[in-house]
């Protein structure tokens, strides 16, 4: 089985990468029981590497909102700061 369903506070590792050859390798870790799933996606059709570098950058623009956001679900008052 893979792994859980989890609490939005719960923590996980995740890594997305994409090689040259524009296959979209992600993994995923919980880092509450250890297990570890990975993906790899590929496109019938190759990217141009416009599109990878725009995706990217979306990408890690989500990830830094999301970032700020659960940052300030966490210091809001009556909660718990997380470890």
């Amino acid at each position: 089985m893979g792994i859980p369903p989890a609490p939005r506070e719960c923590r996980r590792l995740s890594e997305l990468d994409i090689d040259a050859t524009g296959i979209v390798h992600v993994t995923a870790k919980d880092l509450g029981t250890g297990k570890e799933q990975s993906i790899k996606i590929t496109a019938t059709q190759k990217l141009s590497d416009e599109e990878i570098m725009k995706m990217k950058k979306e990408a890690e623009a989500h990830a830094e909102r999301q970032e700020r956001k659960e940052d300030a679900e966490s210091n809001k008052p009556g909660r718990w700061p997380s470890v």
